[in-house]
């Protein structure tokens, strides 16, 4: 008999699937083995950003987990001050919390509980707006840290207003001709961005107490 957190899996599984196909979303990979924790690899597309998206539905803790990569990638003499802006920039926000892997990938991180019932692609799509919202603010900071610029700690806070109006352009919801708006789209290695994101499942296991707990 399943337990309800099984069932809650499998119905926000078929609710992220629905949601993925029907929305601007390339799928590029669903894990489909019998461990307790599946889920999705896809690409999505906005007017200037191409974000690789780590889906994880997780039975095992109750927690569908988002991890949104932006392309950005730090060298690894510039890393430890990719990771202290990050936790700088992680202590603003109540939801979601930007990282750097193994590999120097940065990515934003949103989690939501499914113990008491399944979660929606609505909310899926939500925790996308959270966490491309958290990488545009931040991607222009991040970009000049990729290229060792050490950015002032007390830097001026971005207008939230501004912030917004970007991430409606970026995602569609304007009404401005898009005719060329691929042309500026930084190019991410899809196939390099798989290869890492699967050599990153050992590391897993380490982060399930984190998980346990809302971002």
């Amino acid at each position: 008999m399943k337990t309800s957190n099984q069932a809650n899996a499998e119905k926000t599984m078929d609710n992220f699937r629905e949601y993925l196909n029907s929305a601007n979303h390339n799928i590029v990979g669903e894990n489909l083995d019998c461990s307790s924790a599946k889920g999705f690899i896809c690409e999505s597309i906005t007017k200037s950003r191409r974000f690789i998206l780590k889906i994880r539905v997780d039975e095992s803790i109750g927690y569908a987990i988002l991890e949104a990569y932006s392309g950005i990638t730090i060298p690894t003499p510039y890393r430890t001050m990719a990771a202290e802006y990050c936790m700088r920039e992680s202590d603003k926000r109540k939801v979601s919390y930007l990282g750097i892997d193994s590999q120097g990938s940065i990515y934003c991180h949103c989690e939501t509980s499914f113990k008491d019932g399944p979660v929606s692609g609505r909310t899926l799509k939500s925790m996308e707006g959270v966490a491309f919202g958290s990488l545009l603010s931040c991607y222009d900071d991040l970009q000049q840290i990729a290229r060792g610029v050490l950015l002032d700690k007390e830097n001026e806070e971005k207008d939230p207003l501004d912030l917004l109006s970007r991430l409606r352009r970026d995602m569609g919801m304007d009404d401005e001709d898009d005719s060329d708006h691929h042309s500026d789209i930084p190019d991410i290695d899809i196939g390099e961005m798989l290869k890492r994101l699967g050599s990153d499942d050992d590391d897993d296991d380490d982060d399930e107490e984190d998980d346990e707990e809302i971002a």
